[in-house]
């Protein structure tokens, strides 16, 4: 269950591979970074602590930029691209909304654009100059 902005309640889906690396992490690292003070915090900083406003966005966005990607956003660069991806491949945009929490489909959309190779894709298939 998480607690979004506006402390809203929501369910996300996530990926069996994602929970057999925070098996693996539970297992094998959580408990070498906890501490009495830990509490039931999931995901702990190197002090045992949960993580600080920011915190992770500022280590994201070191490491999308040791991989070389130019672009602001971090954390928001993987949430628009898994946005975009989902609805690329087939997702409903109002499934893409509801997993993203949005009461509104047009702030939706924003991480939803269409890429070139899409609309190329599309085009070949539908405009009637092609047929």
């Amino acid at each position: 269950m998480n607690h979004g902005k506006g402390g809203h309640e929501r369910r996300v889906p996530i990926a069996e591979r994602a929970c057999q690396w925070i098996t693996v992490y539970l297992e094998q690292v959580r408990p070498k970074l906890a501490n009495i003070e830990s509490g039931v915090t999931l995901f702990l900083a190197n002090d045992g602590l949960k993580y600080r406003p920011q915190q992770l966005t500022r280590l994201a966005s070191k490491y999308v930029r040791r991989a070389g990607i130019k672009k602001p956003g971090a954390c928001n660069l993987f949430r628009h691209s898994t946005a975009t991806l989902m609805h690329e491949n087939g997702a409903d945009i109002r499934y893409v909304q509801e997993m993203l929490g949005h009461a509104d489909i047009s702030t939706t959309q924003v991480y939803t654009h269409v890429t070139i190779n899409k609309l190329r894709e599309v085009y070949k298939l539908c405009h009637p100059a092609n047929s």
